[in-house]
């Protein structure tokens, strides 16, 4: 799999799934002889890690407001989704008895799975709120002007690729088609945490809006968002104020 180029995520995810049907196939005897997976104790190569690609504050919102400005039929899924941090299956299900306009929350209780159709729990199998915003509150009050979406009863636009699971596709091409760098539509979820981080709100509040269960992961929106380490080197004053790095210094590999 390494060989072919497989992530290691899918090493992993295949690994895994192999260990579990020897562990099962020993239980009930379906095989004889060795007690252990033959991938037993394997070891997988972490390789270096890399920064998440999210985009920065100026590039979303050259991105949102070009979306906005061409009418595109994605607008108003990419914005919902920085705006509050949703998976793309629960911002697939969302329906309108969801949303509260007069506490202005979402409850979020509900995932739409591409692979079997259908909508089921969220992916950490609980309920949670988010909160709108101005921006978010005028979005939903744009939607609401949508007579066929009020009739089907769903917040967002059905589109063929969105049903299908594709959501990756439509952002990669819209974002290259205007010179920004392409992004999964997963990155705006991040987006959505390292600009909350970077704003001010503490790592367990945007854990508890996002549903992010794993502080490894806001560990790395942490360091995206340069939050724990904002200001850290205003103390160093080594260079003299009065000191000019400009024409009159001198080069030492002059010839003259």
């Amino acid at each position: 799999m390494k060989k072919n180029g497989l992530s290691r995520a899918y090493q992993v995810k295949v690994k895994n799934i192999i260990n579990k049907v020897y562990s099962w196939g020993m239980e009930f005897n379906y095989i004889i002889g060795p007690n252990v997976s033959p991938l037993e104790g394997l070891m997988i190569d972490k390789g270096e890690e890399k920064a998440p690609d999210i985009l920065s504050l100026e590039e979303i919102r050259k991105f949102l407001s070009t979306a906005k400005a061409l009418d595109h039929q994605w607008y108003p899924i990419w914005a919902f989704a920085i705006l509050t941090g949703m998976r793309s299956g629960e911002l697939h299900a969302l329906t309108w008895d969801q949303i509260d306009l007069e506490k202005n929350l979402i409850l979020v209780d509900r995932s739409y799975d591409s692979n079997v159709k259908s909508v089921g729990p969220t992916k950490g199998r609980y309920w949670r709120t988010v909160p709108i915003n101005g921006s978010l509150r005028s979005l939903i009050l744009d939607l609401k002007q949508n007579l066929n979406l009020i009739n089907s009863g769903f917040v967002l636009p059905r589109i063929k690729d969105w049903d299908n699971g594709d959501q990756a596709v439509p952002i990669k091409a819209f974002l290259k088609s205007i010179k920004v760098k392409p992004v999964k539509f997963h990155a705006l979820r991040a987006c959505f945490a390292t600009q909350m981080l970077a704003n001010g709100v503490s790592a367990p509040v945007v854990m508890k809006i996002g549903g992010w269960k794993k502080s490894a992961t806001m560990d790395i929106y942490l360091r995206l968002a340069g939050v724990d380490t904002k200001g850290a080197t205003d103390c160093l004053h080594f260079v003299p104020e009065d000191i000019s790095f400009g024409d009159n210094v001198v080069s030492l590999f002059s010839n003259s």
